[in-house]
């Protein structure tokens, strides 16, 4: 599995027709206009599963489990903690089964999806009572055209995905059930004299996260920090660089014929993880050295609205995993790998 996964990482060679939009508008800042420091109260310990990214729907938690580690992908929680019987789309090798999670999500309350990078496929497990009352999921699996690093499912069985290492755009739209390619989206700045576009590319891979309502999405680079906003519709784009504006560090290579990126003693990382809402979009960022430890587990979150503009800047009072949002944008649910608790705390 793990060659698999090296393999994917660094492949994914095909070649879309047609032209990506270009000419986002770059906008620039060098503070965030309002700094805010949470302290956060734990509202129940969860040693297992380990998150990797939690989902608030109600007043249930769904946490996605970091690695597969055990037999299920998604296990489902109270608010207060309390844990729901059984788990949801299971870890394997079969249909519908997932092998390496890569992006996972809920969309439509009822409907959580996974992306298995493994196997390039993506599952879905839809929510329905039966005539007990108690959920039954229907689950369907989706096999993709290429490798993705990072997608959103999106309504009308819609899949925006990035990172395909030579597609000419940033984000490509595809149809989940033909595979038929649909738009795409962001053009890349022309590579540096020397660098082959496939390592451009690579060294500029970020997380795809799409806006509730669905008109637009942002991708948040993993190296840079920056960010960039697609409104679906227009198919215009607006990127945001700062506070600190550290560009891209990086040197080419080539491995079984693939030009990729290697970092250097330069390479920062930027941001880790996030969640959104209509309101808002809220990104955890590190800052620092790709070699030091534990990159993923950070205590800062940059918040933005949707039009582009730096709202503020969250210090926690600790370093967490991952975080999820309630859709009135009042409070912020996190996880803290290092004592496996789940904390909580008011935001607005």
């Amino acid at each position: 599995m793990k060659t698999k996964l090296l393999f994917c990482l660094i492949a994914g060679c095909y070649c879309l027709p047609g032209q990506a939009q270009s000419g986002a508008e770059v906008v620039s800042f060098s503070k965030f206009p309002e700094e805010t420091r949470l302290v956060l109260k734990t509202v129940f310990r969860m040693k297992e599963p380990v998150a990797r990214r939690m989902f608030l729907v109600d007043s249930l938690l769904y946490i996605w489990d970091e690695g597969n580690s055990g037999d299920y992908v998604f296990y489902r929680y109270s608010s207060a903690g309390q844990k729901l019987s059984g788990g949801l789309i299971e870890a394997g090798q079969g249909y519908g089964q997932i092998a390496g999670a890569m992006s996972a999500g809920v969309i439509q309350k009822n409907k959580i999806w996974v992306h298995d990078v493994v196997l390039d496929k993506l599952v879905t497990a839809e929510l329905l009572k039966n005539k007990a009352g108690k959920d039954s999921a229907v689950l369907k699996e989706y096999r993709l055209p290429r490798f993705f690093y990072s997608v959103q499912l999106a309504t009308g069985n819609r899949l925006l995905g990035a990172g395909a290492q030579l597609t000419p755009s940033k984000v490509e739209e595809l149809d989940l059930v033909s595979g038929k390619d649909m738009e795409l989206y962001g053009a890349f700045d022309k590579e540096p004299a020397g660098v082959p576009f496939g390592s451009w590319k690579h060294a500029q891979e970020g997380f795809l996260f799409l806006k509730p309502a669905g008109e637009k999405m942002v991708l948040a680079s993993r190296f840079s920090d920056r960010i960039e906003i697609f409104d679906l519709a227009t198919q215009t784009s607006k990127l945001i660089k700062g506070p600190e504006n550290f560009d891209f560090a990086f040197e080419p290579f080539q491995t079984a014929g693939v030009d990729v990126s290697v970092r250097t003693d330069k390479t920062r990382f930027a941001f880790s993880n996030g969640a959104v809402t209509d309101g808002f979009i809220y990104l955890l960022y590190s800052g620092k050295q790709h070699e030091t430890d534990r990159p993923n587990d950070n205590e800062t979150i940059y918040v933005y609205s949707w039009d582009g503009k730096p709202v503020k800047k969250l210090n926690l009072d600790r370093p967490v995993m991952c975080f999820t949002v309630s859709d009135d944008d009042t409070v912020l649910y996190a996880y803290d790998r290092k004592a496996g608790v789940v904390m909580s705390v008011t935001i607005h």
